[in-house]
C-alpha cells in the first residue's frame, strides 16, 4: 500500500518540478497530497521524519535583472529540496513556499515594469516568462522589441491572474 501512496506523491512532486508555479493549481495538488497523507495514516503507513529546509525568500529587487536572477535562484533551490522527498507534508510546505516566491516575484515584476506596456493579447497562466532568455535579451539591448514583448506578455499574464484572484 505504501508503494501506491509513494507513487501518487511522486506524480504530484513531478508535476511541481516540471510546471510553472500557478497558485490555484498548486493549491489543488496540495489538497490531493493532504488526502494521500490522511489515507496513509488510516493505513498506518509511516513516512520518514519530516525535515525542515532553509528558507529562500524573495526580497524587493532594484532592477529587473536582479529580480529575474533572484527568482530563478529561489525557485531552483525549492525544486532541489522538493526533488529529495516524497513526504506529503514536505511537498505541501515546499509548494506553498514556491507560491509565496512566485507571488512576491509577480508583485515586484509589476512594480519594476510599471512604465512598460501590457500586452493586449491573451496570455495563459502557464505561459510564464522565460527568465533565462529574458536576461540574455536584457544584456544585449534592454530596449529591444524582443525585451518589450517579453515584458508586455508577462505583465498581461500577471494582470490576468490578479484579476481572476480578485473575482474569486
Amino acid at each position: 500500500m505504501g508503494e501506491l501512496i509513494d507513487s501518487a506523491c511522486f506524480t504530484i512532486r513531478d508535476y511541481f518540478l516540471r510546471n510553472p508555479v500557478v497558485a490555484e493549481v498548486y493549491a489543488a495538488r496540495s489538497k490531493r497530497l493532504l488526502r494521500y497523507r490522511e489515507a496513509a495514516e488510516v493505513l498506518q503507513y509511516n513516512f520518514s521524519e519530516q525535515r525542515q529546509y532553509p528558507l529562500n525568500a524573495l526580497t524587493s529587487s532594484l532592477t529587473l535583472e536582479d529580480l529575474l536572477r533572484a527568482f530563478d535562484r529561489a525557485i531552483a533551490a525549492e525544486r532541489q529540496y522538493m526533488a529529495t522527498t516524497l513526504h506529503p507534508d514536505e511537498l505541501i510546505a515546499l509548494a506553498g513556499r514556491m507560491v509565496t516566491i512566485q507571488q512576491a516575484y509577480e508583485q515586484n515584476f509589476m512594480a519594476l515594469t510599471g512604465v512598460y506596456p501590457t500586452s493586449a493579447f491573451e496570455v495563459k497562466a502557464a505561459d510564464q516568462l522565460d527568465t533565462g532568455r529574458t536576461l540574455l535579451l536584457l544584456r544585449e539591448d534592454a530596449r529591444s522589441k524582443a525585451v518589450l514583448d517579453c515584458i508586455a506578455k508577462e505583465r498581461k499574464r500577471i494582470a490576468t491572474l490578479n484579476a481572476r484572484r480578485h473575482h474569486h
